[in-house]
């Protein structure tokens, strides 16, 4: 039975009755007393309804929102995922199923939800409708795993179709290289994470969490581990979908590193909280003037300064481009990426005039011969030093 009690400062803490017939308080106190009864209430509610999910005997009637509540709290996150679940389901899920049993959402109701609430228009892209109901389809999957229901009303649903294709903005080293004194910070760290990104293909927040010792300098090597996630500003042990892979270091990502390290001290950890508590022996490779991770956000606007208008994953897609135009082995452009398959790389892949020109030399087309100098008589301007039609720009590098 929930009850109160009152404290000697004058506020009120909630009790409640487990499943076990525990007694238990809820955490934190309240002004008022019925504030106080209504949580413990709320408390002792989600007490019978996580002991009946556990025997398996929770009702089907139980409420979308208090479904959800219930696997909120068996669920850990270590990256920004949890916020931006709460964020949708706050905004778009619980307005129209917050309440409803789950028994009573039927399959041609979630179709019209997606077709009508989820429509796609301006702020609403079809990215983002499949965000939105990968979320509430998560919790109606976990109500058929845990038995609750017989099956998911998430079948035959209509979505938006994907414009995987839609060109992106992605950064050339031409183009960083241009930029580089103008991203506005002395230490000059922001620059050469723009030339790293471009020469490892990591992730932004890979980048920010780099340790010094997930480098191997002798054999050219990035061990990718951990991650910096910016929200709770902790280092969590594993990339995006566990993919812990090596990155193999081209010279210029070399000298980058030699240049980052020199006259630090490389052993005294990384300042930063582990997820899973333990102590750090090793510093992070790219740190701000007051020594903490260069994180994602700043690396956006340092880059914004610099008139590069795109973001960290500007320089992932810079390097993938980069490197398949280079000739690279697309299956080891995929694994350094750590992407599943080949369409992900693909999507990362962006259409360049060399790509262009290497396909029409590929189709027999030859490309016109341009004068470099009005008497036509320099070295360079013969026939037999011509670039070959589908050369590539001397601009660009191999990167794998």
């Amino acid at each position: 039975m929930p009850s109160t009690e009152k404290l000697p400062s004058g506020r009120w803490r909630g009790l409640y009755v487990d499943a076990e017939g525990k007694k238990q308080r809820v955490k934190g106190t309240f002004p008022r007393k019925s504030d106080a009864r209504e949580a413990a209430v709320d408390a002792e509610a989600k007490a019978k309804r996580k002991a009946a999910a556990s025997d398996g005997t929770l009702s089907a009637s139980v409420t979308f929102r208090e479904w959800y509540e219930q696997l909120s709290d068996e669920r850990r996150f270590e990256s920004d995922r949890g916020v931006v679940e709460a964020s949708v389901m706050n905004k778009y899920v619980f307005p129209k199923w917050g309440d409803e049993p789950l028994n009573r959402i039927k399959r041609v109701q979630v179709n019209t939800w997606v077709k009508t609430d989820l429509k796609v228009r301006t702020g609403m892209s079809p990215g983002y409708v499949h965000l939105i109901y990968s979320a509430f389809r998560l919790v109606m999957t976990a109500a058929v795993d845990q038995e609750i229901l017989d099956a998911s009303p998430c079948v035959r649903i209509a979505l938006p179709p994907l414009n995987r294709r839609k060109p992106k903005k992605f950064v050339t080293t031409e183009r960083a290289a241009e930029s580089r004194g103008n991203f506005g910070d002395d230490s000059g760290v922001y620059a050469d994470m723009v030339d790293f990104g471009l020469e490892v293909g990591m992730r932004p927040n890979e980048l920010a969490g780099l340790h010094v010792a997930r480098i191997d300098r002798k054999g050219r090597k990035v061990h990718v581990v951990e991650v910096y996630v910016e929200r709770s500003k902790k280092i969590r042990g594993y990339p995006k979908d566990g993919d812990v892979r090596t990155v193999p270091m081209t010279v210029r990502a070399c000298e980058i590193y030699d240049s980052r390290i020199e006259g630090r001290d490389l052993k005294g950890g990384c300042g930063v909280e582990h997820y899973d508590g333990s102590k750090c022996t090793s510093a992070l490779l790219f740190v701000n003037r007051e020594g903490r991770p260069a994180n994602q956000p700043a690396l956006r606007r340092a880059m914004k300064r610099a008139g590069l208008d795109t973001g960290g994953y500007g320089l992932r897609r810079g390097y993938a481009t980069r490197a398949v135009e280079g000739g690279a082995d697309v299956m080891a452009v995929k694994r350094s990426m750590g992407h599943a398959d080949l369409e992900e790389l693909f999507g990362y892949v962006q259409e360049t005039e060399q790509s262009e020109d290497r396909l029409r030399a590929a189709l027999g087309d030859k490309k016109p011969l341009r004068a470099v100098g009005p008497r036509g008589t320099k070295r360079g301007t013969k026939r037999g030093n011509q670039p070959l039609p589908d050369a590539p720009n001397n601009g660009v590098t191999n990167a794998g």
